[in-house]
């Protein structure tokens, strides 16, 4: 039962994506165009997908408040992704967004319009929280990346950025691209071309 149940969510994962180049207001993050006529073949409403490993350990879920899948290679639009990377450390991340793009392969995620990364406080890890927009997912290693306007705010500090990469598995790398300023406890700022964390 555990193995059809895996299947179905691998399946679905496997099968969500789309482009919808007319709903976006900025279409500068990733280009994915149709291959072939948009016939829809399933509409789904409030699904929540978990994708778990070997050892039946949840690896993440997905929540979407509506979900249209295509024909073909025409994909799955999403409507208001939400989704949970389960961590090693048990501190888990959470990545909301407008609207959102799973490839055909299940691997790579693409968040459009407003996107916040969010990390909870625990005893030993700060509350961390990403304001951006359009934000590239590679599910399996936990990395996004963006070229839009970053802010990143942690307990102690706030950060601000043109671009960002991003691996978001312990331990947690921050690859800032250009224009960096970050203002720390006392408010005292400093600008960079470059950071990590």
């Amino acid at each position: 039962m555990r193995t059809l149940l895996l299947g179905v969510v691998i399946g679905v994962l496997a099968g969500l994506s789309i482009w919808w180049a007319d709903q976006s207001d900025d279409t500068s993050a990733v280009a994915v165009s149709f291959q072939d006529e948009q016939v829809l073949d399933y509409y789904v409403q409030n699904l929540t997908a978990t994708t778990l490993d070997e050892q039946g350990n949840p690896l993440r879920t997905l929540q979407v408040k509506a979900l249209q899948h295509f024909r073909g290679n025409a994909g799955t639009l999403l409507q208001q992704p939400v989704l949970v990377w389960h961590t090693k450390t048990g501190v888990p991340w959470r990545l909301v967004a407008e609207r959102g793009l799973l490839a055909d392969t299940g691997d790579e995620l693409w968040l459009q319009g407003a996107v916040q990364v969010s990390r909870p406080e625990v005893s030993t890890a700060a509350a961390m929280q990403l304001n951006t927009r359009n934000v590239r997912v590679v599910l399996p290693e936990h990395f996004i990346e963006t070229a839009e306007w970053v802010e990143w705010v942690s307990t102690d500090y706030q950060l601000q950025a043109t671009g960002l990469r991003a691996w978001l598995q312990s331990p947690v790398r921050l690859e800032w691209l250009q224009d960096v300023s970050a203002w720390y406890g006392s408010n005292a700022a400093f600008s960079a071309d470059a950071a990590s964390e």
